[in-house]
């Protein structure tokens, strides 16, 4: 028996609904402490992910910036070229936050 999936709705038509739910008051984010206090290696992880312009939380992941619709083996090639850029190993379910620490981490290790 095939499964019944909800159709994806059109990226146009779903940035609508966004906008309406944001109007509304629907739409709440999640916590940025963590993200904040990390602020310039957020930046930095975000530019070596391609979007310098992204809104992320405490609860954003690598995954969110692979792009949907990934199949098994695209993923593992997009993490690979991550973990090349980052110089250090990277899995799509990391949080920003944890790169962002090892970025920083792996800095201060260069300094001393």
């Amino acid at each position: 028996m095939p499964s019944k999936r909800k159709k994806r709705m059109p990226p146009q038509e779903a940035l609508v609904h966004i906008q309406a739910a944001a109007a509304a008051g629907r739409i709440e984010v999640a916590p940025q402490g963590k993200i904040v206090a990390l602020d310039a290696w957020v930046d930095r992880a975000l530019e070596i992910l391609g979007h310098p312009e992204a809104l992320v939380t405490d609860m954003s992941t690598v995954w969110d910036f692979l792009g949907f619709g990934l199949n098994a083996k695209t993923r593992r090639a997009a993490v690979r070229k991550l973990t090349e850029k980052f110089g250090f190993p990277v899995k799509a379910e990391d949080s920003i936050v944890s790169v962002a620490v090892r970025l920083r981490d792996r800095a201060s290790q260069r300094v001393h």
